[in-house]
């Protein structure tokens, strides 16, 4: 689309302006115009700008591949401590529903049970939080 509008007289910048207006959440398109707006008005060899552009896109996503992989092994951890309270329960009621009975049938069970559930969902949340990385 930027190229027909090119083709319709709008200026190169202009173009690219619009093309970054209709994706406003790609960061790498956003250094790609900016780079191009700015090597039309102050000049430079846009070949080589545009090369070192396609060489940070690469870094930043060889970057966000690494920090995946490091982060992989606190996701899955928080994963696995989520689902164990809700299938240890369930396992015991399975094999012995009498003992799980007496959380839900005494008031101080219920308690209990309540400020557990609290926790738990305090805890997944802080978990996956801390294993969630913003740039």
């Amino acid at each position: 689309r930027a190229y027909e509008e090119q083709m319709l007289g709008l200026a190169v910048e202009q173009a690219v302006v619009n093309m970054t207006a209709r994706c406003p959440q790609t960061r790498d398109l956003k250094i790609f115009a900016v780079s191009v707006v700015v090597q039309k008005e102050t000049g430079g060899n846009l070949a080589e700008i545009l090369e070192n552009i396609a060489t940070t896109i690469r870094d930043r996503y060889r970057f966000h591949a690494k920090l995946r992989a490091l982060t992989a092994e606190g996701r899955v951890s928080g994963m696995v401590l989520g689902i164990l309270p809700i299938g240890m329960m369930a396992l015991l009621a399975i094999i012995n529903p009498s003992y799980l009975s007496r959380l839900f049938d005494n008031p101080m069970g219920q308690l209990i049970f309540v400020y557990a559930a609290a926790s738990w969902l305090f805890g997944g949340l802080w978990m996956a939080r801390m294993s969630k990385v913003d740039f």
